[in-house]
C-alpha cells in the first residue's frame, strides 16, 4: 500500500551509465523519522526534488516506486465523512472534508455532487448505514449521470452488479487482499522452515 511522504533530499548518481537517485524522505504521519531509498530512474518520476509530496510504494519495507502527488489536485478533492473523529486526519493529508451522511441525497446535492466529475465511495456495504454502494451508484447516476463513479464492492458478484448499474469502476478489497495474505503466509512458512531441524 502506498504511503504519503515528503522528500527531504535528492542525490542523483550514475552507476554503469544508468541514472539512480538516493532519496531521503519522511512519511507525513511520522515527519521526524527519516528514511532513505535508492532507486533507478525508471522507479521514480522525472526530476524529483526536495519538498515534493510523494507516494512511496514498498514491499517488505523495500521501496519499489516513488510517485509524485499533485497537491493542487488534492485541494480539489472533497471528502464527506460522517465520523467527525476522522476529519483531522483527512485534513492532515491536504484534503477538504465535510460532515455528511451520504445515504441522504440532499447531503450529496449540498456538497456539489452535481458538478463532480469523479465520485469515489471507499466504504463497503458492511459499514454503510441506510444505503448500499449499489443504491449509492443509482442515486449518483440519477443526480449526475456524467460523473464517473468508483465504488467499493464486497465481492466479485457485487463488483459486477455495480458495473451493471453504471459504476465506472468497482474495487473489491478482498480481491486485492487475498494475494497479499497469500504472500504473507508463504513468507511466514518460509521463515519457519529455518526453525525446523
Amino acid at each position: 500500500m502506498a504511503r504519503e511522504a515528503i522528500i527531504h533530499a535528492v542525490e542523483p548518481f550514475d552507476f554503469h551509465d544508468v541514472r539512480y537517485y538516493a532519496i531521503l524522505y519522511a512519511y507525513t504521519n511520522d515527519p521526524d523519522t527519516h528514511h532513505e531509498a535508492r532507486l533507478a530512474h525508471d522507479a521514480i518520476y522525472p526530476n524529483p526534488k526536495e519538498g515534493d509530496t510523494v507516494l512511496i510504494e514498498a514491499i517488505l519495507n523495500m521501496v519499489t516506486e516513488i510517485k509524485k502527488t499533485d497537491p493542487e489536485l488534492i485541494k480539489r478533492i472533497l471528502v464527506i465523512d460522517f465520523n467527525l473523529q476522522n476529519h483531522a486526519r483527512i485534513r492532515a493529508h491536504g484534503f477538504r472534508v465535510a460532515y455528511g451522511d451520504i445515504s441522504n441525497p440532499e447531503t450529496l446535492r449540498h456538497h456539489g455532487i452535481l458538478g463532480a466529475k469523479i465520485i469515489l465511495s471507499t466504504i463497503n456495504n458492511t459499514y454503510l448505514r441506510g444505503i448500499s454502494n449499489e443504491d449509492l451508484v443509482d442515486e449518483i447516476r440519477h443526480i449526475n449521470p456524467d460523473a464517473r463513479v468508483i465504488a467499493t464492492a464486497d465481492n466479485d458478484d457485487a463488483a459486477t452488479e455495480l458495473l451493471n448499474r453504471g459504476a465506472f469502476r468497482a474495487v473489491s478489497p478482498p480481491a486485492y487482499a487475498a494475494p497479499a495474505y497469500t504472500r504473507a503466509l508463504l513468507d511466514a512458512l518460509r521463515a519457519g522452515e529455518s526453525d525446523v531441524s
